[in-house]
């Protein structure tokens, strides 16, 4: 009857651990759009990228939608030519307009950041939409994300659901790992934290950094658990230990970060959480010889990575300082 308590008493801590925890995490994930990586992008287009400026202006000239895409990623990297979101954004909006599904992802996290453009969430989620239905993986997650948190759309949780679902049933690592926070905090199905642990391990095997901290925390408390009802000398706050007068046992308690409150995040300071600094460039104005015009350029924050947000001093991003007792 004892070992039956204690597994009960068990799965109860470690589903208020988690959801207790999880929504701090989950509000974090949200950076993964935001942080607009073309790496892949460019690895796709690096035969255009490779070859001469002029020659490349004239085959995107000629109406070559991968010559176009290629210039839209030079002007927003600084590949070759200084860097120009304006003349990014304008690049890739012609070729989403084409019907290409990585430059309709692509625009959609333009208009979601605000990249040459002002933000518009409910642009994104078009843009978003339209690569989704095509079956693009990371616009599907993005778009489960504009539901999950009501961006540019009504908040609807079952239909991030099944977004996310979507893109992880086709391995996206992302919404892997955003599909078991749904089921960790019963968002949009019932909550499981089983399912949520299966999904977690999925996307922790590609590497995802969130899956692999929710499966952290979900392997202490179980060890802590363990270790809480095995009956030894070195389990702590067993029924026995309290029960046993003048018995110390030092215990750590976890008190809310007052930095950061809870969230392991706080503002960066280099950006003041825009995301981004600018600067004001001298360009010349097309087609006026020795004429310029002076435009104001926006780059993503070296600190935080275009987040807005950097990890707490005070708690090391854990959210939670640690506290020890001896008075049990």
């Amino acid at each position: 009857m004892r070992k039956k308590l204690l597994k009960m008493a068990y799965a109860v801590v470690c589903m208020i651990v988690i959801t207790s925890y999880v929504p701090k995490l989950f509000a974090t994930s949200g950076d993964y759009w935001l942080n607009v990586d073309v790496n892949n992008f460019m690895k796709m287009c690096s035969k255009y990228i490779k070859m001469p400026f002029e020659e490349l202006s004239l085959t995107a000239l000629l109406g070559d939608a991968t010559a176009q895409f290629a210039l839209g990623l030079m002007y927003y990297s600084g590949e070759q030519v200084e860097k120009d979101y304006t003349m990014s954004f304008s690049f890739i909006f012609l070729v989403a307009s084409s019907g290409y599904s990585e430059a309709q992802y692509l625009l959609g996290c333009f208009y979601h950041e605000g990249i040459g453009t002002q933000k518009n969430y409910s642009e994104a989620v078009k843009w978003y939409r339209k690569a989704a239905d095509k079956g693009y993986i990371d616009a599907q997650n993005n778009l489960g994300v504009c539901y999950q948190k009501g961006s540019g759309v009504r908040q609807d949780y079952n239909e991030a659901v099944r977004w996310y679902r979507k893109a992880a049933d086709k391995g996206g690592a992302t919404a892997q790992s955003n599909l078991g926070f749904m089921y960790a905090l019963g968002l949009g199905v019932n909550q499981n934290l089983a399912e949520a642990v299966k999904w977690w391990e999925k996307s922790a095997e590609q590497g995802n950094t969130n899956a692999k901290e929710a499966l952290r925390i979900y392997a202490q408390e179980q060890q802590t658990s363990v270790s809480s009802s095995n009956g030894s000398n070195e389990s702590s706050i067993t029924q026995d230990v309290l029960s046993t007068p003048n018995h110390t046992t030092k215990v750590e308690f976890k008190d809310r970060c007052s930095k950061c409150w809870g969230s392991g995040k706080i503002t960066c300071s280099n950006c003041n959480g825009d995301g981004g600094t600018y600067e004001n460039v001298s360009v010349s104005t097309y087609g006026v010889k020795g004429r310029s015009t002076t435009k104001r350029v926006r780059h993503s924050c070296f600190k935080c990575h275009g987040s807005g947000k950097v990890e707490c001093s005070s708690c090391g991003g854990r959210g939670y300082t640690l506290r020890s007792s001896s008075n049990w």
